[in-house]
Formats: structure tokens, C-alpha cells, sequence
């Protein structure tokens, strides 16, 4: 059964509404007559698209079920006349301009793919049990580290010992303690 697109901006989530407006505006005073062809997607949405080239005949045309246009922070477009989606690359590089000025991200931009595509700017959220595998990579990083800068003072201490001049001594004396000064 065929689950229809919605196209309606009112139900897209703040800020991302108000910069799709002033984005959209800033296309069409430019004329780039573009509209929107999907803004929030539900969750059945979403997941009759992703079946398309999956379970169900067509193209695959999502990677993902869990799209940005479920939160109501993005939005696909196309061009109004007889191209619906242009060839010329230097057209969705002017509209992708407009999206920037606003925050939105261009999908081609992203992934090299996806040109119709323009979600929110969104700042990565961390996941916390990754946070716990990155707390644990950087204890391990820092026992790296300090074994190499045990190393490369051991090196360096018999690299004094062939020092011709105590100018070079000093100088190497100084390079060790700068670099054991970066140990934990």
C-alpha cells in the first residue's frame, strides 16, 4: 500500500521550520523555483521507503530507517519546469548556497549523493557506551604515549653522551624535558 509524502513545513520542528522558510524565500527571490516534495516522514513512511529495492520492487531509495525527516529536520525538494531534478550540478550548488546561509546541510555535500536532500545542522550527540570505549581507548593511548616518550628519552639521554659540545648537551637536556613534560 502506497504511504503519500508529506510536503507540509508547518509540521517540521524549530528552528529548522523558520530557516526552511527563509531558505526557500532566499531561492525564489534568486529564481530557483524549487519546492518541497517531503518534509516529516512517519515512521510507516520511512519504512515503505526503505523496502523499495529491499522486500519490495523499485529502487532503493533510503539507506536508513532512522531519517532525519522523522524528527522533522529535513526536507527533499525538487525544481518546478520541465527538469525536476536538474543534471546541471552548478544549479543545486546555487541552491545548496541558500541552504547554507541558513544552516541546513545539503545532502550531496554529506554523502556525494542525495542532491534533493537538505536536513538541519545538527550537532552529533555522543552515544555513552562509546564514551566508555573512547575513555578507555584514551587510557590506552596515554600508556602509548608515555612509552614512547619513555623511549625517546632513553634515546636521547645517550644521544648526550655523544654530545661534542656542552651547548649541545644543554640543548639536548632541553628537549627531554620539554617532552617528558607532555607525560601523564
Amino acid at each position: 500500500m502506497y504511504i503519500r509524502a508529506n510536503r507540509d513545513i508547518t509540521k517540521l520542528s524549530e528552528p529548522f521550520q523558520t530557516k526552511v522558510r527563509a531558505f526557500l524565500a532566499d531561492c525564489w527571490e534568486n529564481d530557483l523555483d524549487i519546492f518541497i516534495t517531503e518534509a516529516v516522514r512517519t515512521k510507516k513512511r520511512q519504512e515503505y521507503l526503505y523496502a523499495s529495492g529491499r522486500t519490495r520492487k523499485g529502487p532503493i531509495v533510503t539507506w536508513t530507517l532512522n531519517s532525519v525527516h522523522l524528527t522533522g529536520n529535513a526536507i527533499d525538494i525538487a525544481f518546478q519546469g520541465p527538469e525536476l531534478y536538474p543534471r546541471d550540478l552548478n544549479i543545486w550548488h546555487a541552491v545548496a548556497g541558500y541552504a547554507r546561509m541558513h544552516g541546513i546541510n545539503w545532502g550531496y555535500d554529506l554523502w556525494k549523493a542525495d542532491k534533493p536532500h537538505f536536513q538541519e545542522v545538527v550537532p552529533a550527540i555522543p552515544d555513552p557506551n562509546k564514551l566508555i570505549k573512547y575513555t578507555m581507548d584514551l587510557k590506552f593511548q596515554t600508556a602509548v604515549q608515555n612509552k614512547l616518550l619513555d623511549s625517546i628519552g632513553s634515546s636521547l639521554s645517550a644521544l648526550w653522551n655523544f654530545a661534542n659540545t656542552k651547548k649541545e648537551q644543554d640543548r639536548i637536556s632541553e628537549i627531554k624535558k620539554e617532552l617528558l613534560s607532555f607525560k601523564d
